[in-house]
């Protein structure tokens, strides 16, 4: 997800800010084709992770939707992504990524206003089919009536992947563009 904008004050003195965090995430198009491997590997992931094996697959396979990706672990500090990162390596499935996430200034007192984001429910994914599922949007306040300018636009990259699932060649690479800042008055 591409990452919201910033709220300054009149000053120019950032309020919220973006942070990156890292998570750990599964792609459905990456996962394999066959049933027994499929368990397998869920299997493998829920063993590394020390989650009970049995539902786990349902349970992430029902975040999964569109040919997108669900978050196994979020807010991962730098030490365990990189542990995952070599756990998973061989596993082309699973990734290692970054998440934005937005840090509120406390000392400001301004909460009331500035409102806060959290990931979209199902009524509003309805209403609005161009947002993805893992992102955050505005709830409350600013970050709600600023939500269509404070919303940036998320990347794309295509790859182009030999039966085996490895890369062969990047076929499009368009980065994520940062949501607009606001300055109050």
């Amino acid at each position: 997800p591409a990452p919201r904008g910033i709220i300054f004050d009149r000053n120019g003195t950032p309020l919220v800010r973006n942070v990156a965090t890292f998570g750990l995430a599964i792609s459905l198009s990456d996962l394999p084709k066959k049933p027994a491997d499929k368990k397998l590997l869920f299997d493998k992931i829920a063993k590394i992770l020390g989650k009970p094996s049995d539902a786990f697959q349902q349970e992430i396979e029902s975040q999964i939707k569109n040919n997108q990706t669900a978050i196994l672990e979020g807010e991962l500090n730098q030490d365990e992504a990189l542990r995952y990162q070599t756990l998973f390596s061989q596993t082309p499935a699973v990734k290692v990524t970054k998440i934005p996430k937005r840090a509120y200034i406390t000392d400001a007192g301004l909460s009331h206003l500035i409102g806060y984001v959290s990931k979209p429910d199902e009524e509003f994914l309805n209403d609005h089919p161009d947002y993805d599922p893992r992102e955050f949007v505005g709830r409350t306040n600013l970050e709600k009536i600023y939500e269509s300018f404070l919303h940036g636009k998320d990347g794309v990259k295509r790859l182009e992947v030999d039966a085996s699932g490895r890369l062969q060649r990047v076929l499009a690479n368009i980065e994520p563009k940062q949501g607009n800042n606001i300055t109050l008055s």
